[in-house]
Order: structure tokens, then sequence, then C-alpha cells
């Protein structure tokens, strides 16, 4: 019955991560190795980090989907933060100091965004249970 095949695809759907995201990290990463020989290979190396860890950031949409603040942040590291600092180095071409302090500073803060996502299916499951033990906990009122 075709109404009942629509809801299993639903469900699996939202345990996909977004193909946007993952478009849009794909497409930081080969802007990333295009530009790899103008820039600093330590550098490199921690844009690939920060890649590394918004890739895990989309992969925690497997089991629920991004929160909207979550996947706003996501969208500005791959398709702004990101980029912007390596073009504005490459239009610059000699501050390389700066580059990797900024690119360390997005790491760090790419590593806040995934441990927040992770860190909300943990709320979700505390939250859960609370709702739980009140909604099937014995009233105040019941002799």
């Amino acid at each position: 019955m075709p109404w009942f095949q629509r809801d299993r695809d639903t469900e699996v759907a939202a345990s996909e991560p977004d193909d946007s995201l993952v478009a849009d990290l794909a497409a930081l990463r080969r802007y990333l190795n295009r530009h790899a020989e103008r820039l600093p290979a330590v550098s490199v190396v921690t844009a690939h980090q920060i890649g590394d860890v918004l890739r895990a950031v989309i992969d925690t949409a497997g089991d629920r989907p991004l929160d909207a603040h979550t996947a706003v942040r996501l969208r500005g590291f791959l398709t702004d933060y990101v980029p912007t600092t390596v073009r504005t180095f490459l239009a610059a071409d000699d501050q390389v100091a700066a580059l990797q302090e900024q690119l360390e500073r997005l790491l760090e803060e790419a590593t806040t965004l995934l441990g927040n996502a992770r860190s909300y299916d943990s709320d979700a499951v505390l939250t859960q249970g609370r709702f739980l033990a009140t909604k099937f906990s014995r009233s105040d009122l019941d002799l």
C-alpha cells in the first residue's frame, strides 16, 4: 500500500545527513585542494581537520535531524568562515601566521559545535526520562 511506503521513506530520509551539507563540505574540500599549493602545508592540514570535524557534525544527523542553530552554524563554516579565511589569505599572500591562527580558532569552534551536537542527544535522553517519570509517576493527590 503506497501510503505506508511513504511514511517509511520519510523516516529513512530523516535519518540521513542533509545532502546539501555534504555537497557543501565536498565543495570546501575541492576549494582547499585547488589552492593547496599556495597555502602553507600546516594550514592545509588544519583546514582539512576542520572539514573532518564538520563531517562528524553532519553525521550526527543520522540519529536525529540537526537543530536549526547547529545547521545554520554548520552552513556558515562550510560556505563562509573557512572559505573566506582562505580567500583573504590568498589575496594578502603574506600573512601565514594570521591564517594559521584563524584556522586554529575555527577548528576550536568546529570542535565545540560537534560537542554541542553530541550533547544535544544526551540532553534529549535526560529530558525524555524526566518526562516519562513525571507522566507515569503517582500524583501527590492519589491516595
